[in-house]
């Protein structure tokens, strides 16, 4: 094909995309096509075993399984028709400009997530820009830092945390009814041991029997018999009985907040190593692995803070100020996040925030109002195209998970790039080397 539009772009980057993009196979074509069969050959072994997972979870029946499968079938078709359309895309553009450009990935990749979203099931496209607009965001991060344009700030994860953790908290003391059907706010509800325990129907949705409802509940309450015993022996029960009341529940919710990071932690640490069940004298010793303990330190941090300063600070500011208490309660107990800086969580977690703001400011106007389904549309396309075009391009600045898991569903060909003839797009210097290819783990 004749370099049509060859004359409005500088000569860049003058290769073929045989030798840079699918050097398995000459032919653009049969490349592709290689590349979809190794994603569709991959994509059950992902994507059966989440739906499988959130069938369990969620206490859906056996009759629920052929849904499962469809939707299986549903999401790999829809990781096939994104890898097949980006690959056909990098080299039809490369094609008709006769060179690469610096958007020779971008664009080719935002046509392919327009397309991969519309195959996706509309029930999902809000998880699945909620899941890529962080990796997005940390991509496009290290990218500037990789240039020298922005500087990592010390400790800036905690800094970022704790602004987003007071906005929650204010969202979830001031603006309840805008936000109690959210899953942060469940979760929050949860940690901070205040949903409801009467026989609501929430309660009746979850399924457990009425008798195990019961013993639950008087475990709960023999337990905080218990810790109100412990601290009526240093503090007088009879002249201060609130201020026993309260701490016994800050001391169980903490301890509580504790076990399910330790207990979650633990699974985690097993699924990653199935062999560990029958090998019981390695398992014992890594239940204190410092691996494992950070996530429980930081969840117990985080209650114990939380709701310490949730009983105190009323107290002092005045109950007609619960929106500043809740923004200095929710600020000062995001600083236990220091005990367990996950990249991911902070991402996902700060996304999640930012959502809910915006939701609240279009509530009262101060944002126009837009549909939910063409937003996740939108940030969809826009997340996959920056995350391709920094794999694609500079895979040193792509987390090193991400990076592993495209490499894993591509079946190695993802590695295959060669980013050598794209170093003037890169950063139109010749410093990059090849020790340097390394993905960016998370910071």
């Amino acid at each position: 094909m004749p370099n049509v539009l060859s004359t409005l772009w500088p000569p860049i980057v003058d290769v073929d995309c045989a030798s840079t993009m699918h050097p398995w196979n000459s032919s653009c074509i049969l490349s592709g096509c290689e590349y979809g069969a190794g994603i569709a050959a991959m994509c059950p072994r992902f994507f059966l075993p989440a739906y499988l997972t959130s069938m369990l979870v969620m206490g859906k029946g056996v009759n629920h399984l052929p849904q499962v499968l469809i939707n299986t079938a549903r999401s790999s078709l829809s990781a096939v028709a994104y890898g097949m359309s980006t690959l056909w895309g990098i080299c039809m553009m490369r094609r008709l400009l006769g060179r690469f450009i610096p958007l020779s990935a971008f664009v080719p990749s935002l046509v392919a997530g327009l397309i991969s979203i519309l195959v996706e099931d509309k029930r999902r496209r809000g998880v699945l820009s909620l899941y890529l607009v962080p990796v997005a965001i940390d991509s496009m991060y290290n990218m500037l830092k990789f240039r020298g344009i922005v500087n990592g700030v010390p400790h800036g994860h905690v800094y970022l945390f704790s602004v987003a953790m007071a906005a929650l908290m204010y969202l979830y003391r001031c603006h309840e009814e805008s936000t109690r059907k959210t899953s942060l706010s469940s979760v929050l509800s949860f940690l901070l041991a205040e949903a409801t325990v009467s026989g609501s129907e929430n309660e009746n949705a979850a399924g457990d029997p009425p008798q195990m409802r019961s013993s639950l509940l008087r475990a709960y309450g023999s337990i905080q018999q218990s810790i109100q015993l412990m601290i009526g022996t240093a503090i007088p029960r009879q002249r201060y009985p609130r201020l026993v009341l309260e701490l016994s529940d800050i001391i169980l919710a903490s301890v509580r907040a504790f076990g399910i990071g330790y207990g979650g932690a633990v699974a985690m640490h097993i699924l990653k190593r199935p062999k560990l069940l029958i090998q019981p004298g390695t398992l014992f010793p890594k239940l204190l692995h410092s691996d494992i303990l950070p996530l429980g330190i930081f969840l117990s941090g985080f209650v114990a803070i939380t709701k310490g300063l949730s009983s105190v600070l009323p107290l002092v500011l005045g109950h007609d100020r619960k929106g500043l208490a809740a923004v200095i309660a929710g600020g000062l107990g995001g600083v236990s996040v220091a005990a367990y800086p996950s990249q991911t969580l902070l991402m996902n977690f700060c996304t999640k925030v930012a959502e809910m703001v915006c939701l609240r400011l279009c509530e009262i106007g101060w944002l126009p109002q837009v549909s939910r389904g063409h937003i996740d549309v939108i940030l969809y396309t826009l997340a996959m195209a920056v995350i391709s075009h920094v794999g694609i391009l500079e895979p040193h600045n792509l987390t090193s998970s991400y990076y592993a898991t495209l490499i894993w569903l591509t079946q190695g060909r993802f590695a295959m790039v060669n980013q050598f003839p794209f170093e003037p797009v890169i950063h139109k210097a010749a410093h990059l080397k090849r020790n340097n290819l390394v993905p960016a783990s998370g910071r």
